[in-house]
């Protein structure tokens, strides 16, 4: 029993897809780190989608443009992020201080 009290239980955090956010939409950005994926470098957004966290894979182009120390910095504010739109092939997206 004591093993059982003892489980941490492993959640999964669902990603989201860009095609289920609006133009415009805000949401608390929880924290950014850069990971290894299959497709290569990326950064992984975690933010509080509607009092749930998700995760959101930003475009390859963040990853080159944003540094670590530009990471450690973005996580170190109270920032949103804000869902642009389509572009191009991809999606954009702004950080901004949180409203």
């Amino acid at each position: 029993m004591d093993q059982i009290n003892n489980h941490v239980l492993y959640v999964p955090i669902r990603s989201i897809h860009p095609s289920e956010l609006h133009r415009g939409e805000r949401f608390p950005l929880e924290k950014m780190i850069r990971i290894n994926t299959e497709y290569g470098e990326t950064i992984l957004a975690y933010i509080d989608y509607h009092g749930t966290q998700r995760k959101i894979y930003l475009p390859k182009s963040y990853s080159d443009t944003v540094t670590d120390d530009g990471l450690r910095e973005i996580n170190q504010k109270q920032l949103d992020i804000v869902f642009v739109g389509p572009h191009h092939k991809t999606y954009r997206y702004r950080v901004e201080p949180r409203e």
